[in-house]
């Protein structure tokens, strides 16, 4: 082509412009604007993590505020509930010694009474007759009625121990060998129990190494 030739002045500088645009000018602009956007998605994703992490705490804190919330609820209960409980006890004891214990005894007598009738009866008649079986029937209605509200009664076989917690020892019988001293002779009258507890104790014979020493 001439130098003077029009149409080559502008078809060389095109050509050129398209061997640059093929040789990547185009795309280095496009990659210095990714590398421009990176640092905001890294900034924007810590953003969202501190958020996440703020808001986990803030549940933890809340979790643990109403775990101690409820511990010192449950606590409080607790004590009440203790105290309450102590208070039962005590009113059940006001009403055992004021009220029952007193009544219980009273029984209890009423029923050594009816016991020592029947004896008189029996020695009186040499043997068994329709006054002392009544009286008999009397002392078991009174033993079912104790029974009823709490109340056993219980009688120690001869030749057990004298225990001092539930035996009373009313007569000394002169011991025969030493193995009987301190064991019992004979149960006189029962012993009554109130809830393991004993509310009367045993009347009994027991053997000691000389009579009228118990």
């Amino acid at each position: 082509m001439g130098q003077g030739d029009p149409n080559s002045q502008f078809i060389e500088p095109a050509a050129t412009n398209g061997a640059d645009a093929r040789d990547g000018n185009q795309p280095q602009a496009t990659g210095m604007s990714a590398s421009a956007g990176a640092p905001e998605a890294t900034a924007s994703s810590q953003a969202v993590s501190l958020q996440e992490f703020k808001e986990v705490t803030e549940r933890l804190d809340q979790l643990r505020e109403s775990f101690n919330s409820k511990l010192l609820y449950d606590q409080a209960k607790d004590k009440q509930i203790d105290f309450l409980h102590g208070e039962v006890k005590q009113v059940r004891e006001r009403l055992f010694h004021q009220t029952l214990r007193p009544l219980y005894l009273s029984l209890i007598k009423l029923h050594d009474l009816i016991g020592d009738g029947r004896k008189a009866e029996l020695l009186g008649a040499g043997g068994e007759t329709k006054t002392t079986r009544n009286y008999q029937t009397y002392q078991g209605e009174i033993e079912e009625i104790l029974l009823g509200n709490g109340v056993s009664s219980y009688r120690t076989d001869a030749g057990k121990p004298v225990d001092r917690a539930r035996h009373q020892v009313m007569e000394a019988v002169a011991a025969t060998e030493p193995a009987q001293i301190g064991t019992i002779a004979e149960s006189l009258r029962p012993g009554f129990m109130y809830e393991n507890n004993v509310l009367r104790t045993e009347w009994v014979k027991a053997y000691s190494n000389g009579a009228g020493n118990s």
